[in-house]
């Protein structure tokens, strides 16, 4: 799939930085952005980029090149006048249609960590014209809004209203069918200022809410911010059951009557927590909530008293999340969704972070939003365990949470 990375901006408002340094190759936890950003196009499939340039081009061609570091393909479309967000397309014209298929376009002054494939699948399922990712906003007088009715229809566009009237917010993020090329004016031109108020008017566009950071670094504080955010550790993300208790069949394990440690989990546990200051969390889908059999008491009753037990055996659980709802219900948060994962992400960095399961939906989860180390644990339903597409993304099998702990301690992963 291709992908058009914006990085033409002079990034006016992060001078003196970006006098001597385009703000895509501003550094984050060590590394440009533009590499963070490069990685996580190629995690979600994306084989071929273009990059248009403007201000300080040699920057980004002399650290890119022709994209190989990062399994991409790389060319440039260099702009000796600023064409816009949306008018940098139009050189890139014959390129993003000659295979007929939606293309992304994504923003190179953002820190990512959201499910692109989410997005790639909403428009692959849809009659619209573009899907772009939307998000809660802080910021509604400074962003771009978006209204949309409750099938994701965009109905209202406005980029940065006077009167906010939505809690929506253009997260810079788009999917689009090569058709919409001809629908741009043949002038330099915005998306949100110049195309996206007059397309919602005319075409079918649809708005994704889309968990996870998709963070500008266009001012000095909003840079800093995500030079915390990128500086964060990574997770240990535990699997509870099956992974750490033993499975009830028909049953969910909701009483501490129930409840029965796999051997040696509480062991790999303190491993865990003795070998490393990461955050453990443990992450579960608990549908029997949403169905009435249980309630969120009972369950936290239960995770209490598990966690006692950890602690008491010299181990360290620092978070436990919850996914309440019933399958089918369309939650973002039930395992193989990462709404659980994305609710961490702004205090830990997903891509140095650990999954540890018993199901491809613990892994299809993690590879979601760039968890790059996973590990598939045989003591859970054996029938569910192997992922039979992973994308490219590599787990590794082992026969215990106790294993999978040391394995992770040889790796120098914790």
């Amino acid at each position: 799939m291709k992908a058009v990375l914006l990085c033409a901006g002079e990034g006016t408002r992060l001078r003196p930085l970006t006098d001597t340094t385009p703000k895509a190759m501003l550094p984050l936890d060590g590394a440009p952005l533009i590499d963070h950003t490069l990685h996580w196009l190629r995690w979600h499939g994306i084989t071929d980029v273009a990059i248009n340039l403007h201000h300080l081009p040699h920057a980004i061609t002399g650290y890119v090149g022709d994209g190989s570091r990062w399994g991409l393909r790389v060319w440039y479309s260099h702009e000796p006048e600023l064409l816009g967000t949306a008018g940098a397309l139009l050189p890139m014209a014959d390129w993003l249609t000659e295979d007929g298929k939606p293309f992304v376009v994504a923003y190179g002054d953002k820190y990512m960590q959201a499910d692109l494939t989410a997005l790639v699948e909403a428009q692959e399922y849809s009659s619209s014209i573009m899907t772009i990712a939307v998000h809660e906003t802080d910021r509604p007088r400074g962003a771009g809004l978006v209204e949309m009715s409750g099938s994701t229809m965009v109905q209202r566009y406005e980029e940065k209203p006077d009167q906010p009237f939505s809690k929506w917010g253009n997260a810079g993020l788009y999917v689009c069918e090569p058709e919409i090329l001809a629908l741009l004016p043949d002038a330099p031109c915005d998306w949100g200022r110049d195309v996206l108020p007059k397309l919602v008017r005319s075409y079918i566009v649809r708005g994704l809410p889309l968990p996870g950071l998709a963070m500008d670094i266009g001012t000095p504080a909003r840079y800093e911010l995500a030079q915390r955010l990128a500086e964060q550790p990574g997770a240990i993300f535990v699997d509870r059951d099956g992974t750490i208790n033993e499975m009830v069949p028909q049953e969910h394990v909701t009483t501490r009557e129930q409840f029965r440690f796999i051997p040696g989990a509480l062991d790999a546990l303190a491993i865990l927590a003795q070998k490393s200051e990461a955050p453990i969390v443990i992450w579960t889908n608990q549908p029997a909530i949403g169905r009435g059999e249980t309630t969120q008491e009972q369950v936290d009753d239960l995770h209490d008293w598990m966690v006692e037990q950890i602690v008491a055996a010299g181990g360290r659980v620092d978070a436990v999340y919850v996914c309440p709802h019933a399958h089918g219900t369309g939650c973002d948060c039930r395992k193989p969704a990462p709404g659980m994962l994305l609710r961490a992400a702004r205090c830990v960095n997903l891509a140095k972070s650990v999954v540890v399961g018993d199901t491809r939906f613990d892994l299809q989860a993690a590879w979601a939003v760039g968890v790059r180390h996973c590990y598939l644990v045989q003591t859970g339903w054996p029938l569910k365990s192997y992922p039979e597409q992973t994308g490219g993304h590599r787990y590794t099998v082992t026969t215990s949470l106790l294993k999978a702990a040391h394995k992770m301690v040889e790796a120098q992963l914790v």
